[in-house]
């Protein structure tokens, strides 16, 4: 029966949705016979559910603050049917300061105006549990605002109403820095690295009052704050990181994070003489890897020196070539024009000085491109024939490369390690 049948596929929905939460005395169930055609078909989909603004809590569970809570009252007290009692169980003075909370972490948080906050004490010496705030100044109202458990005698940060006349701008940049050399083994080096992250925030105060801010970040797994600033909290797992502006003024915070990673790098490319110069700057410390590595980097720099001037020559050499072009076909028009001796004369002398600076500058050319080539057969076979391997101490292994060997090593030598380093005695050949 097909009104049977469509009549059990409509219960089998019905049944679905009061699964789901639909109130069952909401749906009508009817069954057709026929299936209905597909352009009267009505799609039944679920909505998803908003979140309702709640405080930011910390990712991990066992991070919470925890601590003894005591509660303590010598009267009795009676509610009434259909009432509600709030009951202070601790009434004391406190210390409470107006400052301001760049979040941009939590949801309910901001990427570019900081909140107004008030940062209160917990006098006790038990945990006060999380809950509202209401935020007065004198009489006024001010605004309200959750807070998380707090420590006892810890400082806590309640944020209570958007701010825009604190304005926040934030960059990011990351980069790479050599830590130390594992292995380098024609041209191809293995080593320990620095990955570091900066991030420079600036803290634009538009107000007419000197503020205190304090900026909330999260270091990530894995990574480590360098060289952390002064009056540093913690909030839960993340940083409060305090920052004074003066009114109308703007007032800058540089955070650094690093984690250690293992990189390979190519010598012979412009990111690894890039890699290896910042490395050299931040290890000014005379030994046979980092010698050797500052005479790559200098004939590289000679290197780039001529490229540099090679471009700047070819560019005068066309620009001449093309002046000499134009001055030619000036002369073959001028022929024509017998008043246009005295002329065709200078423009002759012009075209004969410019073609003499154009040979000039070709033959400077070719000298360049030779000594472009020399160095780049130097820095090719420097950087070929250098090889680093950290390796135990051996102190039998102590005796120097006779001057006709055909290689020349240079060691440094400790207690716990010697770094071994090997060129050809004879370098490069021009």
């Amino acid at each position: 029966d097909r009104e049977v049948a469509g009549l059990r596929r409509a219960n089998v929905l019905r049944d679905s949705l009061v699964a789901r939460g639909v109130a069952a005395d909401r749906i009508e169930v009817v069954g057709h016979a026929e299936v209905a055609h597909p352009d009267k078909l009505v799609r039944i989909a679920e909505a998803e559910a908003h979140e309702l603004p709640s405080q930011a809590r910390s990712a991990a569970d066992d991070d919470a603050v925890l601590g003894d809570a005591q509660f303590m009252t010598d009267k009795p007290m009676t509610i009434e049917a259909g009432y509600s009692g709030m009951v202070a169980l601790f009434d004391s003075a406190t210390s409470g300061e107006r400052v301001f909370l760049f979040d941009p972490i939590s949801e309910r948080g901001s990427p570019r105006y900081a909140f107004n906050a008030v940062r209160v004490v917990n006098p006790t010496d038990n945990t006060l549990d999380a809950g509202p705030i209401t935020v007065y100044a004198g009489k006024a109202f001010l605004g309200e605002g959750l807070t998380e458990p707090i420590p006892p005698r810890a400082a806590a940060l309640v944020p209570y109403g958007l701010d825009r006349s604190m304005v926040v701008e934030r960059e990011v940049e990351t980069h790479e820095e050599i830590e130390a050399f594992r292995t380098i083994e024609r041209g191809v080096a293995t080593t320990e690295t620095q990955r570091i992250r900066r991030i420079a925030l600036s803290v634009s105060n538009r107000g007419h009052a000197s503020a205190r801010v304090f900026v909330r970040h999260r270091v990530e797994s894995g990574w480590s704050l360098r060289d952390a600033p002064e009056g540093l909290e913690r909030l839960g797992t993340d940083l409060l990181v305090p920052l004074d502006v003066a009114a109308g003024k703007t007032g800058t915070l540089v955070l650094v994070e690093s984690t250690p990673i293992a990189t390979t790098i190519d010598l012979r490319t412009a990111v690894g003489a890039e890699a290896v110069t910042r490395y050299l700057e931040h290890h000014p410390e005379a030994d046979a890897l980092r010698t050797a590595l500052r005479a790559i980097v200098a004939a590289q720099q000679d290197l780039d020196a001529v490229a540099e001037t090679l471009v700047t020559r070819r560019a005068l050499a066309e620009a001449l070539r093309s002046r000499v072009d134009e001055l030619t076909s000036q002369l073959l028009a001028l022929r024509k024009v017998e008043r246009a001796k005295r002329l065709s004369t200078h423009l002759a002398k012009r075209m004969r000085e410019l073609g003499d600076r154009r040979d000039a500058v070709a033959a400077e050319i070719s000298d360049l491109e030779t000594r472009a080539l020399e160095r780049r057969i130097e820095v090719d076979g420097m950087i070929a024939d250098l090889s680093y391997a950290a390796a135990k101490a051996d102190p039998s292994a102590t005796q120097p490369a006779e001057p006709g060997a055909s290689t020349k090593a240079l060691t440094q030598r400790s207690r716990t390690e010697m770094p071994t380093l090997a060129r050809t005695a004879a370098g490069a050949t021009r």
